[in-house]
């Protein structure tokens, strides 16, 4: 998978200034990084166009280490009120599979975990398709990042999964973030759960639901 080392992400950097933002819509509904992704089918506004074995970008993992991520969270800029300021947001377009992430040694400064972690798309079920055979293209339920804390210590190691609440069913010390669509786990036992397409070798999937005759049924991973 693809490795980021030694980077300084920072979700705003003028807090202390008294005239930098004019709105909210200035400093808001902003993130740090774009979990990568790869989709084929054409849904509406389909990005990446990319198929994880044939493109060496898009593996099934990717590590950030050795890094900052700072001023994450809502924020009182002067008379400005700045929200949704998160580090990491899905690609709403990713129907098929998200790669996971791993944080190895991420220090986290001036940061609310309960607002500036991340912010998960779901997908609109009115308009999934099938992404081979009978599985559909539900992706976005099956998101996760694995934060390992620091080698200092200062941050407990979690797992961020998106909102699939029968996966956390038995899991009683998760955090449910319900707007930012997600839960926070001190379990690092999760896993993503993969499917290769049998009709296009060079193609993975990630789903969480099965269409049978006029049934739909849910993995439990």
């Amino acid at each position: 998978g693809d490795v980021y080392k030694r980077q300084v992400i920072i979700g705003l950097s003028l807090l202390q200034c008294t005239n930098c933002y004019l709105s909210e819509d200035e400093c808001s509904q902003q993130s740090g990084l774009r979990l990568s992704s790869s989709t084929e089918l054409v849904l509406q506004n389909v990005e990446p166009l990319h198929r994880v074995r044939s493109d060496a970008v898009f593996e099934q993992m990717v590590e950030i280490s050795d890094s900052i991520l700072i001023n994450f969270g809502n924020f009182k800029v002067h008379k400005v009120q700045c929200s949704n300021v998160v580090a990491f947001i899905t690609n709403k377009y990713a129907s098929d599979y998200t790669s996971v992430h791993k944080l190895r040694n991420v220090r986290k400064v001036n940061f609310d975990i309960t607002q500036g972690l991340a912010r998960f798309d779901n997908e609109d079920q009115a308009n999934l398709e099938l992404c081979g055979g009978k599985i559909l293209c539900t992706g976005l339920r099956n998101v996760l990042i694995k934060d390992y804390g620091t080698s200092k210590g200062q941050n407990d190691e979690v797992s961020i999964i998106s909102n699939n609440a029968d996966v956390l069913q038995n899991d009683y010390e998760s955090l449910h973030l319900q707007q930012s669509n997600l839960y926070v786990s001190k379990s690092l036992d999760y896993a993503l759960l993969i499917f290769d397409d049998r009709v296009d070798p060079r193609r993975d999937l990630s789903p969480l639901v099965i269409k049978g005759d006029d049934n739909l049924s849910l993995i439990h991973i």
